[in-house]
């Protein structure tokens, strides 16, 4: 008898959206989004919303505990999945290196700890990571869903220092990382060599030559 009533009630939930005008239905999604968003299992930006695995939306809120310094996640199947997870901070970029998928694209997630100014500090950064031999589909699907990623994470509470994206893996160094966080120095420009050519060994003199008298043929 509860069977019945439960398929009862799920067709007349569904005969009233098959009713329902196209902004109604929109809204109706919209509510549903927000209340599983605000459960912490969907990653959603502007037009687009993407599941997150349960183990996944757990490194997420680790992350933003800080009790892990590295989370890595990939997009496969239009789902937000786990690749890996390291808890506690000081990282270094080279150890961060072997952690990355050597294959295929990524997002990681860094609480990269640093000096600067002779001060210990430390910054969240998102690294958008894609190996030349990643699968053209893994390329397309992680770079036009990295945006609604980044939202997700403002909204989540979670600070991101600096997006970076088209560095190789075996550039992740702290010298990279300060450039892209903190903007690389500009080299001087080389001044013009304004000093003159030695006139005595080694040099050449410009002498004027006279001009030769003019002979006259009888």
């Amino acid at each position: 008898m509860a069977l019945e009533q439960a398929m009862t009630e799920a067709a007349r939930k569904e005969e009233e959206k098959h009713l329902m005008t196209g902004v109604e239905r929109l809204k109706m999604e919209a509510d549903a989004m927000q209340a599983v968003e605000a459960a912490g299992s969907k990653v959603s930006g502007v037009g687009l919303s993407l599941p997150t695995t349960p183990d996944a939306a757990a490194a997420l809120a680790s992350f933003r505990e800080g009790t892990c310094g590295v989370v890595i996640l990939a997009v496969a199947k239009e789902t937000v999945t786990l690749i890996s997870k390291h808890d506690g901070a000081g990282t270094t970029p080279e150890q961060l290196r072997p952690l990355i998928p050597s294959s295929d694209a990524c997002y990681v997630l860094y609480r990269w700890a640093h000096e600067r100014e002779g001060a210990a500090t430390s910054a969240v950064l998102f690294l958008y990571m894609c190996a030349e031999s990643a699968p053209v589909r893994s390329k397309m699907l992680h770079a036009s869903t990295k945006g609604a990623f980044l939202e997700s994470l403002a909204a989540q509470k979670l600070e991101v220092a600096k997006s970076i994206e088209g560095v190789d893996t075996d550039e992740l160094t702290d010298t990279e990382l300060t450039g892209q966080l903190y903007g690389f120095e500009k080299a001087e420009s080389a001044a013009p060599i304004t000093k003159a050519a030695p006139k005595g060994k080694g040099g050449r003199k410009l002498v004027k030559r006279a001009d030769k008298p003019a002979v006259d043929i009888e």
